[in-house]
């Protein structure tokens, strides 16, 4: 029974997320955004789910989703896998968030580290 819930939920997200990829040009950022709500819902309890649909997403261009999305997918490779291997998107990140006091400035450098 779980493998068929698992199957679906990986069946709803690629859904969205080729809904998201082929949207339309001026709504697209703001499609992506709600991807990437949608994956911090799940994140958590299908890593594995979620880290699958990060990586088939397309990196965005906005700077400030470019680095949510690289927060997101460092905390969905290490949840699913245990690891992180790229630290390129964390960099950027940081760089993005730079000294400012939040949440994000605080996950990407410890995601970094």
């Amino acid at each position: 029974m779980s493998k068929n819930i698992r199957r679906i939920v990986v069946a709803l997200l690629s859904l969205v997320c080729f809904v998201a990829c082929k949207g339309r040009e001026g709504g697209e950022m703001s499609e992506t955004r709600k991807l990437l709500n949608d994956v911090k819902v799940v994140i958590k309890e299908k890593p594995d789910s979620a880290f699958r649909v990060l990586k088939a997403l397309e990196i965005p261009e906005d700077e400030e989703t470019m680095a949510e999305y690289s927060i997101l997918i460092a905390k969905a490779e290490y949840l699913a896998t245990g690891k992180i291997e790229s630290d390129s998107l964390l960099q950027k990140a940081v760089l993005f968030y730079g000294e400012t006091q939040s949440k994000e400035t605080a996950l990407a450098h410890y995601s970094l580290g």
